[in-house]
Formats: structure tokens, C-alpha cells, sequence
């Protein structure tokens, strides 16, 4: 009976052994730098993300990378580095700080649990295009998107939370796709601001949906059981359309502010969808967003000579100034995309500094000036040359 007591003992302390010995040497992802200019672990990101294994973390240097691929479960932090695409066929991936433009999709996730955060996604045919549940689309600036900025097509429970979504076709599409979140976020300046198409148990709350050329939101196609509450409706066109099925236009005594409520009684917006609460002044939704200019061309620390353009995207629609080292600041051409000339000719060789603002956001760029030494011209030289043949021909003969 004491042998027996001591050896179930013996052996509950070796398994709690292993299993402190499991924590303690549990290895945790490695942090990989992809660096174009050499300086890191990979050039290629491709191939870091291909080499790399489940749980890794890849940052990516200031920089230009094509398009890139993801299968595997990593997150991916980028310093002002600058994609053409990230297609997502993977669960629990993070994707933040990245410049996507210029791309047919700027980011395709067909996973779920996925999360995109503080990017910049400008100048795509589409924006972000969902196909998978539980993912999370926070504080990122979506804007100039020829469809949509963001698009959920049959994808659940997913979070768009704080992002500034403006000036695409759509701002926000989302077709058979139910009880996802859509909170705080300004969605301003687009053809629509939020369309829902036979989707039920979305809620749309807290948003200031602004400036939209057609509609502000427009739900049909079946649409029902959405939430729709505490949001400020101003400056649409039609702040409302809504045909098909019923919505909930308010909840729990508050609903929507209208700018063009009159003051008496409900607010109906079409189909038997009414807001019974309309709020009398536009509610305070403090959406807080810090916004940033980028100089994409030239890279940092390119050689350059010559007459070069300087380009480069803000995040806001004011005018941009640049300047080189300390000298005078200079008005660029554009707004959210900008660009200036500059002559490099006026330089001397070496090290200098390209600086941008817009607003209060400020950024800079070292490059490098590297322009042939000029050459005497051939009138000079046939000049020089006459003047010393003629001066030895005067001291010979003096």
C-alpha cells in the first residue's frame, strides 16, 4: 500500500516536471525583417513568408514588394512598406502598417479570425474583400477604390470598427452576409455609403455615414432584422432607401440623427422601415484619427541625378508641401495623390533629404544625389586654348 502511494506520487511529480519543463521551453514564432535594400533577413517577401512557419512574426522594411500570398497562420507588420495585393488563404493571420495600392484586390481573405489593422488602402479596383468569418477590419483608411472599400460576400460575425472609408464606388458591400458589426467608423464621400443585400442581424451603430452621392445606406434583396441605430445620417443625397423586408431603425428609445428629419413624430425611410426615436442633433461620436503622408518615390536611400518627380499619397485632402534639407517648402501638385518635380542638378553630390507635409502629418526621405561632374564646354576649351598659345607666342617673341 506505501509502495503503491509513493509510486503514484513519483509519478505525478515527473508529469508536472515535463510539464513545466513543456512551458518553460515552449519556443515562441521567430521575428523575421524583410528589407529591399538588403539589411534584413529576406529581399524577397514572398520567400520570407514561404520559409517561415506558424506563429512567426514578419516585419517589412520601407520599401516596394509586388504581391504576396499567405497559407499559413503568421502576422506581418509593415514599416511604410508598400504591397500590391495580400491574398489570405489562412486562419488568425494580422496584417498592419501596410500601404496596399494600385492592386485588383487589395486585400482577399478567404479565412477567418483574420485581422487588418492601420493600413492605408488607396487606388485599387476593389479594397478589402471578405470571404470567411470573425474577422477584424480596425482603424485603417480606405479611400479611392474604383468598387468597393470594403466587401463582405457571405461572410459572418466579422468586425469593421474605426476605419475612414471614403471616396470609393461603395463604401462599404455586403452581400448574404449576416450579424456582422459595423461601428464607428466615418464612411463619407462615396457613391454609397453602406449597402446591404440579404443579409439579417447586422448592426450598424455609431457611425457617421457623410456626404454620399446616392445613397447613405440601402438595404433590399430581403433584407431583415438588421440594426441600424445612434448614427448620423448628413449630407446625402438619400441619407435612406430600404425595400424588401423590415429593419430596426432604432433601439432601445434611440435611433438615427437625420438632417433632414422635420421634427415631428418618426422618421420613416420606405417599406414600412421606420426610425421611431430620430434624434434631434447629431449624436457625439468621437472617432479620433491621426493621419499620415507618404513619399513613395524615390525609395529611401536611392541614387538619383538629374530632374526626378517626387511622389507620393496623403490621407488627407490638403494641400502638400515638400522641401530639400533646408530650403524653402514648396507647393506640390495633388492632394491624396500628390507629386513634384525637383532638380537634383542644383546639388551638390551626396547625402540630402526630401521632406513632405500635409496638415500637421510630416515625413521624409534620405536620398542620394549622384550627378556627373560637368565637363568644360568646347568653346571654353578652344577659348583657353587659344589664350595660352597666344600668351607663350608673346613671351617667345617679346
Amino acid at each position: 500500500m506505501e509502495y503503491s502511494f509513493v509510486k503514484d506520487r513519483f509519478v505525478g511529480v515527473t508529469i508536472f516536471i515535463v510539464l513545466l519543463l513543456a512551458f518553460a521551453f515552449k519556443v515562441e514564432g521567430k521575428i523575421i525583417v524583410v528589407d529591399s535594400s538588403g539589411n534584413g533577413d529576406y529581399e524577397d517577401l514572398q520567400k520570407a513568408i514561404n520559409e517561415c512557419s506558424e506563429g512567426d512574426k514578419i516585419v517589412v522594411m520601407a520599401g516596394e514588394y509586388g504581391s504576396v500570398v499567405i497559407n499559413k497562420s503568421i502576422s506581418m507588420e509593415g514599416e511604410n512598406a508598400t504591397l500590391y495585393g495580400i491574398e489570405i488563404n489562412a486562419n488568425n493571420v494580422s496584417i498592419s502598417g501596410f500601404i496596399i495600392k494600385d492592386g485588383y484586390y487589395a486585400i482577399d481573405i478567404a479565412g477567418n479570425n483574420n485581422v487588418i489593422e492601420n493600413c492605408t488602402i488607396f487606388n485599387n479596383s476593389h479594397g478589402i474583400n471578405i470571404k470567411g468569418d470573425g474577422n477584424k477590419i480596425i482603424h485603417n483608411k480606405i479611400f479611392r477604390n474604383s468598387y468597393e472599400g470594403i466587401n463582405l460576400d457571405y461572410a459572418d460575425d466579422n468586425e469593421i470598427k474605426g476605419n475612414e472609408i471614403y471616396r470609393n464606388a461603395w463604401g462599404i458591400y455586403m452581400e448574404k452576409s449576416n450579424n456582422n458589426i459595423i461601428y464607428m467608423n466615418i464612411i463619407k464621400n462615396n457613391h454609397e455609403g453602406i449597402v446591404i443585400q440579404g443579409g439579417k442581424g447586422n448592426i450598424v451603430r455609431m457611425n457617421n455615414i457623410t456626404g454620399n452621392e446616392y445613397k447613405g445606406i440601402h438595404l433590399c434583396c430581403k433584407s431583415e432584422k438588421n440594426h441600424i441605430f445612434n448614427n448620423n445620417f448628413i449630407g446625402n443625397k438619400n441619407n435612406a432607401y430600404c425595400y424588401g423586408g423590415i429593419n430596426y431603425w432604432d433601439n432601445d428609445g434611440v435611433g438615427n440623427y437625420w438632417d433632414d428629419y422635420d421634427g415631428k413624430g418618426e422618421y420613416e425611410i420606405s417599406s414600412g422601415n421606420v426610425d421611431e426615436f430620430p434624434a434631434e442633433k447629431p449624436f457625439a461620436i468621437n472617432i479620433s484619427h491621426s493621419y499620415r503622408i507618404y513619399i513613395l518615390s524615390p525609395q529611401p536611400g536611392e541614387k538619383i541625378k538629374g530632374k526626378i518627380v517626387v511622389r507620393g499619397i496623403a490621407e488627407r485632402e490638403v494641400e502638400v508641401e515638400i522641401k530639400i534639407d533646408d530650403g524653402e517648402w514648396k507647393k506640390a501638385s495633388g492632394t491624396l495623390l500628390w507629386y513634384a518635380e525637383i532638380d537634383t542638378t542644383e546639388l551638390p553630390n551626396g547625402e540630402h533629404t526630401i521632406y513632405a507635409r500635409c496638415g500637421n502629418a510630416t515625413t521624409s526621405c534620405t536620398i542620394y544625389v549622384e550627378n556627373e561632374k560637368g565637363m568644360p564646354s568646347f568653346t571654353f576649351i578652344t577659348f583657353f586654348a587659344a589664350f595660352i598659345i597666344i600668351f607663350l607666342s608673346h613671351k617667345r617673341f617679346k
